[in-house]
């Protein structure tokens, strides 16, 4: 038996000056509790927290079209009930045991960013971002030593990631070509270094790895083509993410990372006048497989052909 109890209570002030700097401010006040259960009463869990979230959000508008952005705020990131769950259960997609970890502790989240945004038109933008997170008894996944294909879940000391992100979309609406016209593009990429404190966890781990779960890039495109007159929409959508560590290892065993794989989704709708819309989505176009590898050799390459691979599989198409 498990339950969850979230009451909360903010307040927020929003000041503008001279149409051109505008502050918003508030504080929030979480109260949360959870309970967990396991049959006879053979394990009680009670997980009570307190949570006290302040914020700040700065925009300057240097013109019309170029706004400066800088803000902070704090968040939380509790266990799933799966998570504390004293028990095994299987992970039907991949046929691994979790168990979880009674003694997980709440995650707090200190967020800063700082972005630069330009506006050449209404449905155009640019914009270039910087941030900053600190986090307090991150939850990573990891694997129990000596066990077969049995993973848990275990609170590092705390974690530190910098980032920088830039986004842009566009279009050609002042084209005299037809085709131009109604197309558009947009892009963004994101660079993230992380790295994680383990505390008390460090013994027998490397204590210089990204945070479990982190990618340390991602790419998302994508090309549109809309005639509302004519009720057509056509997208192509391309991601990629960086190699992340799925589940975390020892100097052992080593961490067990994601590969990067190439993602190409296509979509495409007609409506018709009477309101009758017809539809067609394509998902994974590529099919790369999904690869989880170890460094077995310990080169510190992560190499598809030379390294032990742990999992392999396709995960198929969708239409």
């Amino acid at each position: 038996k498990a339950s969850n109890m979230l009451s909360g209570t903010y307040a927020n002030a929003e000041l503008n000056i001279q149409q051109k700097l505008k502050i918003v401010t508030g504080f929030r006040f979480e109260y949360f509790q959870q309970n967990l259960n396991t049959p006879l009463g053979s394990t009680k869990i009670r997980n009570t927290k307190l949570s006290y979230l302040p914020s700040v959000n700065i925009s300057y508008n240097i013109t019309q079209k170029l706004i400066i952005r800088g803000a902070y705020g704090m968040s939380v990131n509790r266990p799933e009930f799966r998570e504390i769950a004293p028990f095994a259960f299987d992970d039907f997609y991949t046929g691994y045991a979790i168990i979880g970890n009674p003694n997980l502790k709440n995650c707090s989240i200190h967020n800063a960013d700082f972005k630069l945004e330009y506006y050449p038109s209404n449905n155009e933008v640019i914009s270039a971002s910087f941030f900053y997170k600190k986090f307090l008894n991150p939850i990573e996944s990891k694997a129990i030593i000596g066990a077969a294909r049995e993973f848990t879940f275990v609170n590092a000391n705390s974690a530190n990631v910098y980032g920088a992100e830039i986004e842009i979309k566009k279009n050609f609406t002042n084209s005299k070509n037809y085709f131009f016209r109604h197309f558009g593009v947009m892009a963004n990429g994101t660079y993230v270094f992380s790295r994680v404190n383990l505390g008390n966890e460090a013994v027998g781990q490397s204590n210089n790895r990204p945070l479990q779960g982190q990618a340390p890039f991602s790419v998302n495109s994508g090309i549109f083509f809309e005639d509302k007159d004519l009720g057509l929409q056509v997208n192509l959508l391309y991601n990629v993410v960086g190699r992340r560590i799925v589940y975390v290892g020892t100097d052992d065993y080593p961490d067990i990372y994601e590969m990067p794989r190439h993602m190409l989704d296509f979509n495409a709708s007609y409506r018709f006048k009477k309101g009758i819309e017809l539809s067609l989505n394509l998902k994974d176009l590529i099919n790369q497989d999904v690869v989880l590898i170890q460094d077995g050799n310990g080169d510190k390459k992560w190499n598809k052909n030379t390294d032990q691979i742990f999992q392999k599989y396709k995960p198929g198409q969708t239409i």
